[in-house]
């Protein structure tokens, strides 16, 4: 008999809408959406959408004005703030578009945050923070600081920093945005073996239908909701 498994994501009747001018502008109207472990999905849609939005609320980054999230069982949505931090640092990677590293701290530092947070710092996490910037190809940039990286460096920073802590739960917004062909197919073959290995499942923004046809599903935003792609 087949156990059942704890979604990584689930949503329900999602909404969020945001004041513009005077006025109301619904971004998401009613979005569901589950994600099982293991699973990689892309959301598909033109830029202002509420694509990003859809990763903020999951994140808990921002709040839905209604609805239900849970990651990994967990319900994100009646979170405090405080809880809602904690809970990101430790169960939810997270690639923005903006990157986000400290430009105060180097390359390996900026990896090591997330854990350092968590309060669990040793040596097999230092090694697991040089083998994703090796498999990134960026170990040989470790020492340096995020100043000095060009844009698909730091991109790919981000990602590793993103997996580095072992999520439930991948969120890429635009992850091989900053990348030329070659370095972002290997960003997503590593958000690959990710899953593959059981690590945790991905929730993938993008405008790519090539990207978006190397994940598992397709989902698409139109006019506040999710729908499958039929294709």
């Amino acid at each position: 008999m087949a156990m059942h498994q704890t979604p990584s994501l689930e949503i329900r009747d999602l909404h969020k809408s945001y004041l513009e001018g005077g006025r109301t502008h619904v971004v998401l109207d009613g979005v569901a959406l589950t994600v099982q472990p293991g699973e990689r999905v892309a959301v598909l849609g033109p830029s202002g959408s509420g694509k990003s939005t859809v990763l903020n609320l999951v994140s808990g980054i921002d709040r839905a004005d209604r609805g239900r999230i849970s990651v990994g069982g967990v319900r994100v949505d009646t979170m405090s703030e405080h809880e809602r931090t904690v809970f990101r640092r430790e169960q939810i990677g997270f690639v923005f578009q903006a990157f986000n590293l400290i430009p105060t701290l180097t390359v390996l530092e900026n990896l090591l945050l997330p854990l350092e947070l968590k309060g669990s710092l040793a040596h097999e996490h230092r090694e697991r923070a040089q083998s994703l910037l090796d498999e990134v190809g960026l170990l040989d940039r470790a020492d340096a600081f995020p100043d000095r990286l060009s844009g698909g460096e730091r991109q790919r920073i981000a990602v590793a920093r993103s997996l580095v802590h072992h999520p439930t739960l991948v969120l890429a917004d635009e992850p091989t945005g900053s990348l030329d062909e070659d370095r972002g197919a290997r960003i997503v073959d590593l958000l690959e073996r990710m899953t593959q290995t059981g690590d945790g499942s991905l929730l993938l923004v993008t405008h790519s239908n090539e990207l978006a046809a190397r994940m598992d599903r397709i989902v698409r935003l139109t006019h506040g909701r999710l729908v499958e792609d039929s294709a």
